[in-house]
């Protein structure tokens, strides 16, 4: 039994006090996080990389009557760090390690005298001292909640990797009852986020899940495909850029590799372009290195000593690094998780920017020879796609189909073992990868399926990367694979977890609040671009290639003139001026998604004025080029794209189809009662007086013979309407 008394703040009270002790005013999903533990309710929050993730396993210990909480986490390299966290805060932490789990430090666990015990899956379910913990009552009824750092590693990683991921439910019997958890991961889609759930136990009444988007709007992310042999990693020199970098050193980076082996290989083949008192500057960084080791490593890289790492997952996640401009994925990845997670490295800082480069065999891209696809085979399963497949859900994403077929090749194990429970976790990727089987093998479907539709994860996943590897060539934009793949559609609300059916008083925990609709992008028909269409986009070229100067990267392969604006972001904007669509800069950003418009649109907003300077205004027509028309031949009305000619009047026609009375069917009149008549533009006297009869009396007075009545509305278009008797 719980001995803690525990008030439920209110959001601006946990703001507050969170101030006060920590210094940083925490954001609303961490305030409700909070306040859901507090209410002693199981909790799930998913939010993106660098959002302060970590501060919701501290927050409570401020108003949990000095209650306990344990952290179980994937490395002990995290471990170490949230200890250092808290003992800048004055909170006594310890990480429980194979080289710190001593029976002094239990005693002191025992004891209470540490409110943080940080700890991997395979000690606290493996240790018999942590037996002893859950015997002793004393501690157990100090305990406040068991929470779970990256806690997607709980579905992903105990299915193969590290089985004692998967056996973390059995906590809820060894615990007493008033213990809930509290798992928190940046990538966590439906399927594993059901998965997650399943495995903790977590019962529909007393769990919350915060559900935020894990969008990083700031991480520029550019799929490329491998130019060169992956063996000789001269696609990552002409990135980094090394022949110069004695006048020009690179960004501060990360580079991902699958296996401990091809970070230090990589790192031999690019010291080969470096100076000798240069080569320090580049180190491999993976969990066959000491501990000591590799906290030195990150402290070089935090203070600018070395340029970057060549890592595997030991630095995947969880690790702040706040200033990391470039994050490179070396090779392809199978799941989409482990890739945003790396990607998620980069730019953590507020206010910075980053780029995310994935850097993939040609074989994984559309069109190539031999393209890798799906083909692990299944138990009774025919030939062709499944039937299941045949009938699946689908969002609105459309795909071009591909026909290519091909053989998945698989990547070859690590071979080397080691006794820490983060090392070789780089072995989990290729793990996840999908074993090929002769024989016919699928299409690519032409949408993207719903988990629930395709049984097999591992194909799941295999589809979805696959879009999102050739999304560009498809025509969609790779956040909307991303937002469909971890939902983030649904982010923001807050809602009452319904495991199978919910009881008849479950409701939302929180009104998920209104969504806000972007603007909407306007298209264009075909257009023959004119003189000074072509002016403008020699400019916008010229303006380019002179910035790219000025940001020192004009002859850089990937972040020269057409990083900063692309062919198809320019020709965008040479339409958009055509037809006078971005009078302001939020029209300039709205109608492009151009990520440096905020930076860069004054000045293509001042070009753009050289060329097109105002939208022209339609002279109102006279009564001579109208009566002058033998019938009323309709014509489009002006545009921004069509100017209106003086001496034509077709140009102020608008072109509509046949209007009847809905009364009668009479083609002569139309049934019109407005509150007021609008402002007209008549002919004459008599003509206005006719008019106004009209509108008032509701078509019931007729006008003698071949009289006309000319209607114009400059808010709308220009119409001509003709009433006889």
């Amino acid at each position: 039994m719980s001995s803690l008394k525990i008030r439920v703040p209110t959001i601006a009270e946990v703001r507050e006090e969170v101030k006060r002790v920590f210094g940083i005013t925490p954001c609303n999903f961490q305030a409700r996080d909070a306040i859901a533990q507090l209410e002693r309710k199981d909790c799930i929050t998913i939010a993106r990389t660098g959002s302060g993730k970590t501060l919701t396993f501290w927050a409570p210990l401020l108003f949990n009557d000095n209650g306990i909480i344990i952290v179980v986490t994937a490395l002990n390299i995290l471990g170490d760090q949230n200890v250092a966290e808290l003992a800048r805060l004055h909170i006594s932490a310890v990480n429980v390690t194979g080289e710190t789990a001593t029976d002094a430090l239990f005693k002191e666990i025992e004891a209470g005298q540490h409110r943080a015990i940080v700890v991997s899956p395979e000690k606290i379910l493996n240790d018999s001292r942590f037996e002893r913990l859950w015997e002793n009552k004393k501690f157990t009824s100090r305990l406040f909640n068991i929470s779970f750092d990256e806690a997607h590693c709980i579905s992903q990683w105990g299915k193969k990797f590290r089985p004692e991921y998967a056996d973390l439910g059995r906590l809820r019997w060894l615990v007493p009852r008033h213990v809930c958890f509290h798992a928190v991961s940046a990538t966590m889609p439906e399927h594993i986020l059901n998965d997650v759930r399943a495995k903790l136990q977590m019962r529909f009444d007393r769990t919350t899940i915060i559900r935020c988007s894990n969008d990083r709007p700031n991480i520029y992310i550019m799929v490329e495909e491998m130019k060169y042999p992956a063996s000789s990693a001269k696609d990552l020199e002409r990135i980094l850029r090394l022949q110069v970098c004695n006048v020009t050193p690179p960004p501060k980076f990360m580079i991902f590799a699958n296996k401990r082996k091809e970070t230090e290989s990589i790192v031999e083949k690019l010291w080969q372009d470096l100076p000798e008192d240069l080569r320090e500057k580049i180190i491999w960084f993976h969990s066959g290195m000491s501990s000591k080791f590799r906290e030195k490593a990150i402290q070089q890289l935090r203070d600018g000593e070395v340029w970057g790492f060549l890592c595997t997952d030991a630095a995947g996640m969880g690790l702040n690094l706040p200033d990391v401009e470039l994050v490179i994925q070396w090779r392809y990845v199978a799941s989409l998780c482990t890739l945003t997670q790396r990607l998620g490295r980069g730019g953590r800082r507020q206010g910075t920017n980053a780029r995310g480069i994935y850097l993939v065999e040609p074989q994984y891209f559309d069109g190539a020879k031999k393209k890798v696809t799906y083909g692990k085979k299944r138990k009774g399963r025919k030939n062709g796609p499944s039937s299941r497949l045949k009938r699946q859900k689908t969002t609105t994403i459309v795909l071009e189909g591909v026909e290519e077929r091909g053989d998945l090749r698989n990547e070859e194990e690590d071979d080397e073992s080691a006794s820490e429970q983060d090392e070789n976790m780089e072995e989990a990727e290729t793990q996840t990868q999908a074993s090929p089987e002769s024989g016919d093998l699928p299409r690519t479907p032409t949408t993207l399926p719903n988990p629930v539709d395709v049984p097999d994860e591992e194909e799941y996943d295999f589809i979805i990367m696959d879009a999102f590897i050739n999304a560009r060539a498809r025509g969609i934009c790779r956040r909307e694979v991303l937002d469909h793949y971890f939902g983030n559609r649904r982010a923001g609300t807050y809602l009452q977890l319904i495991l199978h059916r919910a009881p008849k008083d479950a409701v939302l925990a929180v009104e998920p609040p209104d969504k806000l609709k972007a603007k909407r992008k306007v298209n264009f028909k075909n257009y023959t671009m004119d003189s000074h269409d072509k002016s403008l986009a020699d400019a916008l070229d010229n303006w380019r290639v002179e910035q790219s100067k000025k940001d020192g990267v004009a002859e850089d392969d990937f972040f020269g003139a057409h990083f900063i604006l692309c062919d198809e972001i320019l020709n965008r904007i040479v339409s958009l001026a055509h037809h006078f669509k971005i009078p302001t800069l939020d029209d300039l950003a709205a109608q492009t998604s151009w990520c440096f418009a905020k930076d860069y649109g004054s000045d293509i907003l001042k070009i753009v004025k050289v060329f097109f300077s105002d939208t022209p205004t339609p002279n109102p027509p006279t009564a001579n080029n109208i009566l002058g028309q033998s019938s009323l031949t309709n014509t489009p009305g002006p545009s921004a794209s069509n100017p209106i000619d003086d001496g034509n009047a077709n140009a102020l026609i608008k072109e509509k189809r046949k209007r009847t009375c809905k009364n009668c069917g009479s083609e002569s009149h139309i049934y019109y009662t407005p509150s007021q008549p609008p402002t007209n533009y008549v002919l004459n006297t008599n003509l206005r007086r006719s008019a106004t009869k009209i509108y008032n009396h509701n078509m019931t007075t007729t006008l003698p013979s071949a009289d006309v009545v000319l209607v114009v509305s400059w808010d709308i278009q220009v119409y001509i309407q003709t009433f006889t008797r």
